[in-house]
């Protein structure tokens, strides 16, 4: 993999008076591509579709460019089912791997709900279009992010597909604290990831933004506590859920004498705080 996603900064950075920004991107392309290419190798890079700097969307180009060359990696890590609409704009077997996302960056905690609908629709819609597989990527935009907290999305997009309908999304986080945690505290950690998972999907909604973002943001700005008071009803459910999340990883903690399965709980606990 050689990156290239999302190049907000094309057409400010490095260009040359006088020339087309796009051609410095591709000569970069092809230059990278043939040191690997010397090597043996080819190389495999992200081309963002109606998202993220919408690099194909608007340079379709990007596909005659790389049919013997570097292997183009779309990106859907966006909620929603990849339309047969969409794929059709763009030659059979044009992408042979495509790239979902555990959805953790700028939030407080993953939203796994979003992430794990899209990581199954990826993978079903793939084979219809005779892709190799899929690249589950992670992305720590933000310092702020507590990037372990996203190892079960990565354990999601791990699991075999040898069942077309995709992973259980309802039993996935017992199956997989089963396997990551103490017996004494594995259903106490599946029910409050279970529980922050909604918090942070209910957050996303009312706010309209990152929870991040929104973490910092003024309580009693107009326009934030405006929010905040026409979905006062989903906010308190946020606020026990929270609640209900924190004292089964209290719990866990107190029961737990495994250092690892303590420390990873209080990650937990700091999610559980910030929510």
């Amino acid at each position: 993999m050689s990156g290239f996603d999302e190049p907000w900064s094309l057409g400010k950075i490095g260009v040359v008076p006088g020339k087309d920004p796009f051609k410095t991107f591709m000569e970069v392309l092809r230059h990278i591509s043939e040191k690997a290419k010397s090597h043996g190798k080819r190389i495999g890079f992200f081309a963002d579709i109606e998202q993220g700097a919408s690099t194909l969307s608007k340079h379709p180009e990007l596909l005659r460019t790389c049919r013997t060359g570097p292997s183009l990696i779309p990106g859907f890590t966006r909620s929603g089912p990849i339309t047969r609409a969409l794929l059709n704009r763009w030659p059979s077997g044009a992408f042979r791997r495509w790239s979902p996302g555990v959805w953790g960056w700028n939030e407080l905690f993953p939203d796994y709900h979003r992430s794990f609908f899209n990581i199954n629709e990826l993978t079903a819609t793939g084979r219809k279009y005779d892709t190799l597989g899929i690249l589950n990527t992670t992305w720590t935009d933000s310092r702020q992010t507590i990037y372990r907290l996203v190892y079960p999305g990565i354990a999601f997009g791990a699991q075999p597909r040898g069942n077309r309908s995709g992973v259980d999304t309802n039993s996935f986080f017992r199956d997989y604290c089963a396997s990551v945690y103490p017996a004494a505290t594995a259903a106490e950690i599946a029910a409050a990831l279970e529980e922050l998972s909604t918090v942070e999907e209910i957050f996303e909604h009312v706010l309209g933004t990152t929870t991040q973002s929104a973490f910092w943001a003024d309580p009693l700005a107009p326009a934030h506590l405006k929010k905040l008071q026409a979905s006062q009803a989903e906010v308190r459910r946020a606020r026990l859920l929270a609640e209900s999340a924190q004292e089964r990883v209290q719990r866990a903690m107190r029961i737990s004498s495994d250092r690892r399965s303590r420390a990873s709980c209080w990650r937990l606990a700091c999610s559980t705080t910030s929510a």
